[in-house]
């Protein structure tokens, strides 16, 4: 297997760790896009109690942002996301700062 291979099998153990963590908030993640061939892109979307997050990656940029949706059922309008805080700056190679998208989920919904 060629180390192009093994990104998304990296990419898919994250995001099943990620899942994972998310149940001690409660959240749930209800849709998740992966795109190799963008950077490794991906985008995730959440219910949190009555508010619906988006985590997304700009594989590119090596960003990570949490934005909320104004409306409160999808589908979501693209301008109905906002950033509620700064980027998360990260690493290609880096793992998923998973306590750390967790904490700024859980700040989203006391704003």
């Amino acid at each position: 297997m060629t180390a192009g291979q093994d990104l998304p099998i990296r990419h898919f153990d994250q995001m099943a760790a990620f899942a994972s963590a998310l149940k001690a908030l409660p959240a749930q993640m209800t849709r998740h896009l992966y795109e190799y061939e963008a950077f490794g892109s991906w985008e995730c979307v959440l219910r949190f109690h009555d508010e619906t997050l988006r985590v997304v990656h700009d594989g590119r940029d090596s960003v990570i942002v949490v934005q909320k949706s104004s409306e409160k059922s999808g589908p979501h309008r693209q301008n109905s996301w906002k950033s509620i805080e700064s980027p998360i700056h990260v690493q290609s190679d880096s793992p998923l700062p998973t306590q750390e998208v967790i904490a700024r989920i859980q700040r989203s919904i006391l704003a």
